[in-house]
């Protein structure tokens, strides 16, 4: 079976992974930012959404880079 089904996610993964190749530079804030919100117990949920700046933004990036 697929893992993914969906061309539309399918996409949207392929284009995370490439940024994340491109700009590798992002990942460790993202992971400080995850850790101090989150800590290394849990991982994060949509409640810490509103406390997790630096990822949103990421996904609003992400969300961009999907137009092109």
């Amino acid at each position: 079976s697929k893992l993914v089904t969906n061309p539309q996610t399918a996409l949207a993964l392929q284009t995370f992974v490439l940024a994340c190749i491109l700009h590798p530079e992002w990942i460790p804030c993202a992971q400080k930012e995850i850790d101090a919100v989150v800590g290394t117990d849990r991982l994060p949920s949509f409640k810490d959404r509103p406390h997790l700046p630096y990822i949103e933004a990421t996904v609003r990036g992400k969300a961009l880079w999907s137009l092109f």
